[in-house]
């Protein structure tokens, strides 16, 4: 039994392993596809603050979306300004690119769609305005 578990625990951690590489691989590409620097998406937590500098959203942001409850929110805003960029609706931006990251990053990173950045010259969405989105969605 205890060798079962021990060998669970390998290929678990092997395939988080996996998962994690697959998140900042595909957040890398997105950097660059946006102007940022590349390399700044296999470094954790700053890969995130890269993000918010490269979306052109308020620097605070990067710090309330590491606290724990508080922080989904602005994790939420965040990513629904990537999905503006490529054009996506809140449905999209909710799922794909917060809860099915490593699957949304790619998708967005190897689409033929090119960027639109003149979305980063309108203000940054609002809390309010994503609280209703969310509740829309229920």
């Amino acid at each position: 039994m205890i060798d079962f578990i021990l060998n669970a625990s390998l290929w678990i951690l092997i395939a988080f392993l996996v998962v994690a590489l697959w998140y900042c691989a595909a957040l890398a590409v997105l950097l660059a596809k946006i102007h940022g620097s590349w390399w700044k998406g296999f470094i954790p937590i700053y890969n995130i603050k890269a993000l918010v500098d490269a979306l052109k959203l308020p620097k605070k942001w990067f710090y309330l979306s590491l606290t724990p409850y508080f922080g989904s929110v602005y994790v939420i805003a965040i990513m629904y300004r990537l999905g503006q960029l490529w054009g996506k609706h809140f449905a999209f931006t909710a799922f794909w690119l917060t809860v099915g990251a490593p699957v949304g990053f790619l998708m967005l990173a190897f689409s033929k769609k090119q960027p639109d950045f003149s979305v980063l010259d309108s203000p940054p969405p609002s809390l309010a305005m994503i609280k209703a989105k969310i509740n829309k969605q229920k």
